[in-house]
């Protein structure tokens, strides 16, 4: 999950959140090994819009697990450098952005690839995330500069 709301240095808060904050900061990016491994990455606004369907759902989620995400999978390396690249330039900066060795102490979930099968909450609740990841950075990255969070 990733999007304005909850402060950058919160430890619960999206990875994208903070590689925004860095690039607005003129800070260094950093993504592990060759970040070619896939994630999926859901905008707050859909999380809360799946919360408020689900709400409306009662009797066909109730009882039921669900996964939640935007059902599209991103390279890392691709997220992280769309999102340090257009934070970088809503503030005139250049990024630098790196690959690192994975640290020693990360656990090996850290390396896996996940997208979300929302199918199962879709077809419960008519519910579809609205906000694509580009647009999704964007509006993160106007309203960090907007509170100035980052």
């Amino acid at each position: 999950v990733y999007g304005p709301g909850v402060a950058v240095g919160s430890p619960d808060r999206g990875i994208l959140n903070k590689v925004i904050a860095a690039a607005l900061n003129d800070q260094p990016v950093s993504i592990y090994g060759d970040g070619e491994f896939i994630r999926d990455y859901i905008f707050i606004d859909d999380v809360i819009e799946a919360f408020v369907h689900a709400g409306a759902n009662m009797d066909r989620v109730n009882g039921h697990h669900f996964f939640l995400g935007c059902g599209e999978g991103h390279r890392v390396n691709d997220a992280f450098t769309l999102a340090a690249t257009q934070a970088a330039a809503a503030r005139g900066l250049k990024v630098n952005i790196s690959h690192v060795p994975w640290p020693d102490e990360l656990s090996q979930i850290e390396r896996r690839n996940f997208v979300a099968d929302i199918r199962k909450l879709s077809d419960a609740t008519g519910w579809h995330p609205g906000v694509d990841l580009r647009e999704g950075i964007k509006r993160t990255i106007a309203a960090f500069v907007e509170s100035g969070e980052a």
